[in-house]
């Protein structure tokens, strides 16, 4: 790749290409605006960033990462609709999610730092910073950020809202905009880090008109020696995790995951929040999984990644995935004396369930194993 490229070139896009209403028309399909936090955090994930940094000020956003760092193809596909330099492995690394960021902006800044990379190769290239422009026009700009290690890449998003002819912005006003998109930031939990396998640590700080500074921390870390059970936070909660492999989709995962509390060294299982009983697909969706534990996979998804059709059959061949799992994941708790009354209360057993549910796989499988498999509380000694 040639490092030194004109970054105000832009003869690398097809112009006849309606760009413009196919952003307006991806940006409507979120109706929630504010998901693209869960897609920043997406095409950083995909970046292999372990630490995350949102700021937001009273005029914009700002996103800092410490991943890979940019090149000219990552700039292209920032500014395409069918355009994505993600490997199949990866979530959305600027494709079709990124696009969710136009819902408060117009203009995107990018800001690059490979020296702080600690893989840095020659094929990555120099600090720069480019300004987009109208979807697709990309010019540089001065670099006038600091950059504190271990940060390789800031996105800054000028905030812009609804006005005649860009009906593709989600807000009427700068109100609302900062009120829901601080209203996400601070309620921001353990669902946005629970299933990355690449960030451990997100940090948040909120600068609202009058100088008042708020700041959060999520992170992860593993606990009490076992390289399955993690915490989030400083909560008392902590989670229990179970993993295989998701069929036909190198490196991902199909999990399952108990909130436990702990008590001499024994685990207390308790029934998740209502926001963790719904499908989750790296985050949660709006589909409810109607199961007392949580369920994370590659599941397919309506575009706007909000809920997960039943009928599609990768789903389906996902939810005997997950029926397996949990099969092996209550026998291991038995054979580390865990179950209990309390763990039996959370599988699905006694409730009805709609026809076109989802995880009969997993109602299924437990049916057979009550019939099948010696499952009884046990008191270890």
């Amino acid at each position: 790749m040639n490092k030194e490229y004109n970054f105000n070139d832009n003869s690398d896009l097809d112009d006849k290409k309606d760009l413009f209403n196919a952003i307006a028309t991806l940006t409507k399909l979120y109706t929630d605006k504010t998901h693209l936090i869960y897609e920043l955090l997406q095409n950083a994930e995909d970046c292999y960033a372990k630490c995350v940094k949102f700021v937001m000020y009273v005029d914009r956003l700002e996103m800092w990462h410490d991943g890979e760092p940019f090149d000219a193809k990552n700039l292209k596909s920032i500014r395409s609709v069918n355009q994505s330099t993600k490997s199949f492995n990866a979530i959305g690394k600027f494709g079709v999610g990124f696009k969710a960021v136009f819902c408060i902006c117009e203009t995107v800044e990018i800001y690059n730092e490979p020296k702080n990379f600690s893989d840095i190769s020659s094929e990555h290239l120099p600090r720069f910073a480019v300004r987009i422009d109208n979807f697709r026009t990309k010019k540089k700009i001065s670099f006038n950020k600091d950059f504190p290690k271990p940060f390789t890449t800031c996105f800054v998003f000028p905030f812009a809202i609804t006005s005649e002819g860009k009906d593709f912005l989600g807000y009427k006003n700068i109100d609302d905009l900062r009120n829901e998109l601080s209203s996400k930031l601070h309620t921001l939990s353990s669902d946005a880090i629970l299933f990355l396998k690449n960030i451990d640590e997100i940090k948040i700080e909120i600068i609202m008109d009058k100088g008042e500074r708020e700041e959060r921390l999520l992170k992860k870390s593993y606990v009490r020696n076992y390289d399955n059970v993690f915490s989030i936070d400083e909560t008392e909660t902590t989670y229990l995790k179970y993993s295989a492999d998701a069929p036909n989709v190198k490196g991902k995962t199909v999990d399952l995951v108990f909130e436990v509390k702990w008590n001499d060294n024994i685990p207390e299982f308790i029934k998740p929040n209502e926001k963790h009983r719904h499908i989750f697909v790296y985050f949660p969706t709006k589909t409810e999984s109607k199961l007392n534990f949580i369920v994370q996979a590659p599941f397919m998804t309506t575009p706007n990644r909000e809920s997960v059709p039943s009928t599609e059959i990768d789903n389906i061949d996902l939810a005997k995935v997950a029926a397996d799992l949990l099969e092996k994941a209550v026998l291991d708790i038995k054979e580390r004396g865990w179950l209990t009354l309390e763990f039996l209360n959370l599988l699905p057993i006694d409730e009805s369930y709609p026809s076109d549910w989802l995880f009969k796989p997993i109602r299924n499988k437990i049916d057979e194993m009550f019939k099948t498999t010696e499952i009884l509380p046990t008191i270890p000694l």
